[in-house]
């Protein structure tokens, strides 16, 4: 039932309207990208007209104030709200499955365990040595700027109660590694578990030297999986509908706590930047000299995942159509798509598992006033590689990441509190930083094992079902 504020009615009827201008230009052949642009400068307009402290609302607030001095106009975003969180739940859904299927179709295409260690080991590597990279930029960025130093507020007051109790013990983390109940795993979307039930499934195919009485399991995965990326399509068709409901919701968020983040924008800054330098920078070295493509075309190409986890802030949301692309757009064989972005989802990522905690903690050294040695620096850079194993890449992974950080640093959690609004906001620079870091590794291993099909890159080939 509607909401008798007519106000949160009439923001819902606007973006709307603006949907219908959105399906107008996509059914001409907007350019994808432009279209991507204008959906999330239309979003950021609605955030601004309706967001409960903008002057449009300060003025209404006025004009219907009654005698108690009850407002009227308040939650004005709550169904564009409704919109993000119906779309997240939707792509968050294929998770599991898509995971399961995904790595159950690598490793059984696969010929042998040896070809599975190899595959196995470089996508390893280049997933963990982006994430080194990342902590090294970030440790050294953050101290030359000096994140938390100089900074006007207080941390009195402030309660880190619903953060203490998050498991950050090393013992429970690697038993959670390990499945346990796999109909549980799967739906609360547990990822390491699950790529450890499929690996052990695939292994035990791979082991079968008579594989014929077993081809109805292998095209029964495969089915499931071509349907699934069928539903991925449809999924990725709605990415900028998704834009503009989260730029509107993301400003309707922040809202009246400007005055709160205002002291927090050389975080801000400095977070986003790095993200940003992370994703194209260090990303298009790798994809150039590690799997010898154009950078340029090649982000151009994953630029549909990259939106997916702008507007989601899961790397596992986007993981449908970072495979996808990987495959269709780029030229990455499926078994190394498949097993590489999947592998990246839960480890090695750069944006949440490197700049984002390492900053926070930075802050927290500086604001504090804490004297750190290069030795203790080097600890945290450690404390970060660490916790980048098995942290799945899902929209609240944030809070997970810094506070395991915080707490094995002997970091006071009243600060990360302090620093918590702004995670919203650069979270939408996160997650394209560790989506590219993922599909970059796949280029890399699929240039090393032969897998690279240039003819797709370079549109001189069919390339299937694409998706813009």
């Amino acid at each position: 039932m509607f909401s008798n504020n007519w106000l949160a009615v009439l923001a819902l009827a606007v973006v709307a309207l603006a949907y219908v201008a959105i399906r107008f230009l996509d059914r001409k052949n907007f350019n994808w990208n432009l279209l991507l642009v204008l959906s999330l400068v239309a979003g950021v307009c609605v955030g601004l007209l309706f967001n409960d402290e903008g002057w449009l609302i300060s003025g209404l607030r006025i004009l219907f104030h009654d005698e108690t001095g009850k407002v009227y106009f308040s939650n004005n975003l709550q169904y564009v709200a409704l919109i993000v969180r119906i779309y997240i739940g939707v792509t968050e859904a294929m998770v599991a499955p898509l995971i399961m299927l995904a790595i159950l179709s690598a490793v059984m295409s696969l010929d042998n365990s040896h070809k599975l260690k190899t595959l196995g080991g470089r996508s390893l590597f280049w997933l963990l040595f982006n994430t080194i990279i990342s902590i090294v930029f970030t440790i050294g960025v953050s101290l030359f700027v000096g994140v938390g130093k100089n900074v006007n507020l207080t941390i009195e007051g402030l309660s880190a109660k619903r953060y203490e109790n998050i498991n950050t013990q090393f013992i429970d983390v690697f038993e959670g590694f390990f499945p346990h109940n796999v109909f549980r795993e799967l739906s609360e979307n547990k990822v390491v578990p699950i790529i450890i039930t499929a690996l052990v499934l695939a292994v035990a195919y791979i082991s079968f030297d008579n594989k014929e009485k077993l081809e109805p399991f292998r095209k029964g995965v495969e089915a499931l999986k071509e349907i699934l990326f069928r539903v991925i399509g449809f999924v990725v068709d709605l990415i900028p509908y998704a834009i503009l409901a989260v730029g509107a919701d993301a400003v309707g968020t922040i809202g009246g706590r400007w005055e709160n983040i205002q002291p927090l924008l050389v975080v801000i800054a400095v977070i986003i930047g790095l993200c940003l330098f992370h994703t194209f920078i260090i990303g298009g070295l790798f994809v150039k000299f590690g799997a010898g493509l154009d950078p340029i075309r090649f982000f151009q190409k994953l630029m549909p995942a990259m939106m997916v986890g702008f507007s989601t802030q899961s790397t596992i949301a986007a993981l449908p159509t970072t495979i996808n692309n990987l495959v269709t757009r780029i030229g990455v064989k499926e078994e190394v798509s498949n097993f590489t972005a999947t592998l990246g989802s839960t480890m090695g990522m750069p944006g949440c598992s490197g700049i984002w905690p390492v900053t926070l903690a930075i802050f927290a050294v500086n604001f504090l006033g804490i004297e750190y040695s290069p030795v203790q620096y080097l600890t945290l850079g450690v404390i970060a590689f660490a916790v980048s194993f098995g942290t799945a890449g899902v929209s609240g992974t944030a809070v997970i990441t810094a506070t395991a950080v915080y707490t094995t640093a002997g970091l006071p959690l009243e600060v990360f509190v302090l620093l918590f609004p702004i995670s919203f906001i650069v979270g939408m620079f996160r997650t394209p930083a560790n989506v590219s870091c993922a599909a970059a590794a796949a280029a890399i291993v699929a240039r090393q094992t032969g897998e690279l099909n240039e003819d797709i890159f370079f549109d001189r080939a069919p390339q299937g079902l694409d998706t813009h």
